[in-house]
C-alpha cells in the first residue's frame, strides 16, 4: 500500500494508521515516509508520532525526514527493522535509527555514513563521496552488496569533500557491486578512483547505469577499460553484467566480454545512442566472432533504439545462440511497431528457449500510465502487459505495504 498527504496531526490519519496496523494481524510492515512540512516543529512531531504508532511493527522503511526530527527519537525501538533508506539525514540521525535496530543488514543513505561499526552485512547504498572506500570497508567489513553513486556537484559543493581517494583494499565479501553515473560529462577520475581502491575476488554481479536518457551523449571510451581492469585484477568469475543507459563504444565493450567467459546474464542497451550503430555491430559479434563471446551466456536482455537495424541478423543470432548456451531471450524495441518478419522467425525459434520481445503501440492503449504489447515465444503465444498505481489518499504520511 502507498498512503500519500501531509504532515498534520489530523485524527484521520491516527484512525487510517491504526486500521491498517490492525489489518495486518501483526504482520512486518514495508513503510515509505514523506515529511512534507518545511516547518522543524511540525516535521519533529509528525515524525515522533509515526514511530510511536509503528516502531514495532517495521520490518522496511524508507524515511524521507529532518535529521532534527529524528535524532529526538531517543526511546525509540526498532526490533524488527531490517531494511532501512533515510534521505536527507546527517552522520547522528543514521547512527541513531542502527542502534535502534538490532537485525538490521540493509542501508541505503544519500548524505552520510554512520561513524561507528555496525551490523550491516547485506547492502549499502550511499554516494560515493562520503568517505574513502578503506573507511567503507572497515565499517562494513561483511558486506554482500554495494552501490556507489556519482555525486552531484551540488553535493559535492555541499559536502565540502572530494572523490573517494585510498589504498587498494581487498574485500572479500562483496559479491555484487552497482555503480550509478550522473553527470552528462563522465568524471573519469571518480571512476577510476573509485575501481583502483577495489579487489573483489568475489564479485559475480557488476552493474552500470546512467539514470536519465540523454540521446546526445557520446560513447564513453574509458569505462569499459575500467571495468575490464578491475575484473581482471580481481580475478572474480562474473556472472551478470548490466550496461544500463550507459553510451559505450562497441571495440572497448568487446574487449570487456572478453574477460568474463563465466557470464551466464547480460543486459544492455542503446538508449542513449540512437543514432549510434552500437546494437547492430554487437550483436553481429554476438553471431559470428570467433572464439565465442560469452559462450556461457544464458539470459540476454537488450533494450534496441537506433534505427540502423537488421532485424534478420538479430534474428540469426537469437536461433545461433538459443542452438547453444542462451535460455532466455529478451528485446524491447520502445521506438518500433511490431515487426511480422521478425516475429515469424523469433516463433520458429521459441521452441528452443524462452524468447520474448516487446513492441511500442500507439493504439489501444489500456492505460496512460503503462502500457505495452508483448509477443512472447514458449509457453505462451500472446500476452498484453499494462500497469496500474492505485493511490491511497490519506494525510500526513506515505507509505507502501
Amino acid at each position: 500500500m502507498r498512503l500519500l498527504g501531509y504532515a498534520d496531526h489530523s485524527r484521520q490519519f491516527v484512525d487510517t494508521l491504526q486500521t491498517h496496523i490492525t489489518r495486518s494481524r501483526g504482520l512486518p510492515l514495508t513503510i515509505e515516509v514523506l515529511i512534507l512540512s518545511d516547518d522543524p516543529v511540525i516535521s519533529a512531531e509528525a515524525v515522533g508520532l509515526f514511530f510511536y504508532l509503528t516502531n514495532r511493527h517495521i520490518r522496511r522503511l524508507r524515511i524521507q525526514a529532518s535529521a532534527e526530527a529524528i535524532v529526538k527519537l531517543v526511546n525509540v525501538e526498532l526490533p524488527l527493522l531490517e531494511e532501512l533508506e533515510i534521505l536527507h539525514a546527517d552522520d547522528s540521525a543514521i547512527t541513531l535509527l542502527m542502534d535502534k535496530a538490532p537485525r538490521l543488514y540493509s542501508l541505503h543513505t544519500h548524505f552520510a555514513l554512520p561513524r561507528v561499526r555496525n551490523t550491516v552485512t547485506i547492502s549499502l547504498d550511499i554516494y560515493m563521496c562520503f568517505g574513502a572506500v578503506s573507511r567503507i570497508c572497515d565499517l562494513f567489513p561483511n558486506l554482500q552488496s554495494l552501490c556507489l553513486r556519482e555525486p552531484s556537484s551540488k553535493i559535492l559543493r555541499e559536502s565540502g569533500q572530494s572523490c573517494i581517494t585510498s589504498i587498494p583494499r581487498i574485500w572479500t565479501t562483496i559479491t555484487s557491486l552497482t555503480f550509478h553515473l550522473r553527470q552528462k560529462r563522465f568524471r573519469t577520475r571518480y571512476i577510476r578512483s573509485i575501481f583502483n581502491s577495489l579487489y573483489l575476488p568475489n564479485l559475480s554481479s557488476l552493474h552500470v547505469e546512467h539514470p536519465h536518457e540523454s540521446p546526445d551523449l557520446n560513447p564513453d571510451l574509458t569505462l569499459p577499460s575500467v571495468l575490464t581492469l578491475l575484473i581482471r585484477k580481481s580475478s572474480c568469475t562474473l556472472e551478470r553484467l548490466i550496461l544500463r543507459r550507459v553510451p559505450l563504444e562497441v571495440n572497448g565493450v568487446i574487449q570487456l566480454l572478453d574477460h568474463v567467459p563465466s557470464l551466464l546474464e547480460l543486459e544492455i542497451d542503446d538508449i542513449n545512442l540512437i543514432s549510434s550503430p552500437f546494437l547492430s555491430l554487437f550483436i553481429k559479434h554476438l553471431r559470428s566472432r570467433s572464439p565465442v563471446l560469452v559462450p556461457s551466456l544464458q539470459r540476454l536482455s537488450m533494450i534496441v533504439t537506433t534505427a540502423t537495424f537488421d532485424e534478420l541478423a538479430l534474428a540469426d543470432m537469437v536461433e545461433h545462440r538459443c542452438a547453444s548456451s542462451l535460455k532466455s531471450v529478451n528485446i524491447q524495441f520502445p521506438n518500433r511497431r511490431s515487426s511480422l518478419r521478425l516475429s515469424r522467425r523469433l516463433e520458429d525459434i521459441g521452441h528452443q528457449g524462452d524468447v520474448t520481445i516487446s513492441w511500442y503501440k500507439e493504439l489501444l492503449q489500456l492505460n496512460p500510465l503503462d502500457y505495452q504489447s508483448v509477443t512472447k515465444y514458449g509457453p505462451m503465444a500472446f500476452v498484453v502487459g499494462f500497469g496500474v498505481i492505485l493511490l491511497f489518499n490519506l494525510h500526513t504520511f506515505r507509505f507502501r505495504r
